[in-house]
C-alpha cells in the first residue's frame, strides 16, 4: 500500500505509534506486575516476572494502532473510513503468518510430546572426546532448534544435561586444572550459538516467519537466502573456533583467523546485488517525482 499523491511524508506518523507500543510494554509489565504483587517491597526483577506479558502486548498493540489511527486522520492524510480499510488490510496480511505460527507451535508441541529433542540429547551422551565436546553440542543444539523452532526450549533442555557433562568428562580426562572453565565456557555458549542458529535458519521458526512476513517476502525465499550465510558462519566457528580453543588455542587469535576466512569467502565468493549504482532516493525527492510525475 502506498501513500495517496501529495501527503505529507513525516517521521513522526511512523515513529510516535511504534514509540507509543514501546512505552506501553514497558510501563504495563510495571504495573501488572505490581498488582499481581501482593503489597511490599520488591525488586524490578520479581515485578517484570509477574507480569501478565500477553494482556500487556494486547493493549499496547491497540493503543499503537489508535496513535497511528489518530495521526493519519488529525492530518487529513487519509479520511477514516480509508484508515480502517488500510488497517484491516494490514491485519489481512498477517492471517498467512498467524496460521504458520500456528502449525508451527502445533508441530513443536508434537515433538515436545514425542521426546524428540531428549532422545538426541541422550544419544550425545554417550562417549565424546571432550575437546570435541563443545563443537558436538552446538551441532546437537543446532538441529534440535531447527527441528523444533524455538531457541528457548532448546536451550532449556540442553543446559542441564550438558554442563554436567562437560564437567565429568573433563574431570576424567584430566583437565580440571587447566581446561575446566574453558570447556565448561565452551559447552554452554555452544548451546546458546546453536539454539541461535537453528533458530535463525528453521523454516517453522516464529522469528524467520515474522521477518519473512514483515518485509513483504516469500517465506521459503526469505529461508533460502539467509542460510549461506548462516552456515558459512557456523562452519568457520566450528573449524576455527570450537575446536581449536578447545586444544589450548587463544580465542582472540581464533576471532583474527575467523575474521580472515569470512572476509576472504564474502571476497571471493560474494557477488554484488544489482541495482547498488542505483542511486536512493529521500523522502522528499521521491515525493516531488511523485509529484512531477502527476
Amino acid at each position: 500500500m502506498e501513500p495517496p499523491a501529495g501527503a505529507p511524508l513525516r517521521w513522526w506518523n511512523a515513529a510516535v505509534p511504534v514509540l507509543v507500543v514501546v512505552f506501553t510494554v514497558l510501563f504495563g509489565l510495571y504495573f501488572s506486575g505490581l498488582a499481581a504483587l501482593p503489597p511490599g517491597d520488591y525488586s524490578l526483577r520479581d515485578v517484570i516476572g509477574e507480569a501478565n506479558s500477553f494482556h500487556v502486548l494486547l493493549w499496547a498493540s491497540l493503543l499503537g494502532s489508535v496513535a497511528a489511527i489518530l495521526l493519519t486522520v488529525i492530518q487529513r492524510i487519509l479520511t477514516l473510513q480509508e484508515t480502517m480499510d488500510a488497517w484491516l488490510s494490514g491485519i489481512r496480511s498477517m492471517v498467512l503468518a498467524m496460521v504458520i505460527l500456528v502449525l508451527a507451535w502445533s508441530l513443536g508441541r508434537v515433538t515436545e510430546f514425542l521426546g524428540t529433542a531428549q532422545f538426541i540429547s541422550s544419544a550425545l551422551e554417550g562417549s565424546l572426546p571432550v575437546e570435541f565436546l563443545p563443537v558436538l553440542v552446538f551441532a546437537a543444539a543446532a538441529g534440535i532448534s531447527f527441528a523444533t523452532g524455538t531457541s528457548w526450549g532448546t536451550m532449556a533442555i540442553l543446559l542441564p544435561l550438558v554442563i554436567p557433562l562437560g564437567a565429568s568428562l573433563t574431570v576424567a580426562h584430566d583437565l580440571a586444572l587447566d581446561g575446566h572453565y574453558t570447556i565448561l565456557l565452551g559447552v554452554t555458549s555452544s548451546v546458546l550459538a546453536g539454539s541461535i542458529f537453528g533458530d535463525h535458519c528453521s523454516p517453522i521458526s516464529d522469528t524467520s516467519v515474522m521477518s519473512s512476513m514483515a518485509s513483504a517476502c516469500d517465506h521459503m525465499d526469505h529461508v533460502r537466502t539467509q542460510l549461506p550465510y548462516a552456515l558459512v558462519v557456523a562452519a568457520v566457528g566450528m573449524a576455527v573456533g570450537d575446536i581449536p580453543t578447545a586444544y589450548g588455542l587463544s580465542p582472540w587469535v581464533s576471532l583474527a583467523i575467523g575474521v580472515v576466512i569470512l572476509w576472504l569467502a564474502l571476497r571471493f565468493f560474494g557477488r554484488r546485488t544489482s541495482g547498488l549504482d542505483t542511486p536512493l532516493l529521500t523522502p522528499r525527492e521521491a515525493q516531488a517525482e511523485a509529484h512531477g510525475a502527476v
